[in-house]
């Protein structure tokens, strides 16, 4: 198991090493040169640690922040996403109950599905494939845009 593990952490260490090979290669250059200077005797390359650090802690707790509202919205967006999903669950079975037209049911099942769609591209920016993608569920003559 042990050995397996170690293979797949060296595995997962040659694929990012592959990956970032050229910025691996500018900050280990970066470095060697600020480390060669510094044994060279140039000691204004030395930087105290203290402006580092604290520049450092403020940019995590702002990335915390940040991490944090983005993560937020995301599962607000997730759960209203849900609550569309949950409600077209309710409106088809309440149809269902309700009606005995079937063209009435299928009349409104395919103007849902426009409408959901439509909602999904609207959000992805993607306006100008809302007409092609919902004409497969609605006729496109009634269509009217404003």
């Amino acid at each position: 198991m042990v050995v397996h593990l170690a293979k797949g952490i060296t595995k997962n260490l040659v694929i990012n090493i592959m990956i970032f090979r050229k910025e691996l290669l500018y900050f280990s250059g970066v470095s060697g040169l600020v480390y060669s200077l510094f044994q060279l005797g140039f000691k204004w390359v030395d930087l105290p640690i203290l402006p580092i650090a604290m520049l450092g802690t403020a940019l995590s707790i702002l990335l915390g922040f940040r991490n944090g509202s983005a993560y937020d919205r995301w599962w607000e967006a997730r759960k209203i996403w849900g609550g569309i999903i949950n409600m077209s669950r309710t409106l088809a079975v309440q149809i269902e109950t309700y009606s005995d037209d079937q063209n009435l049911i299928k009349s409104t099942y395919y103007r849902h599905f426009a409408y959901i769609h439509a909602l999904r591209l609207n959000l992805r920016g993607q306006m100008s494939e809302v007409e092609k993608s919902i004409s497969k569920y609605i006729s496109t003559k009634r269509m009217e845009w404003h």
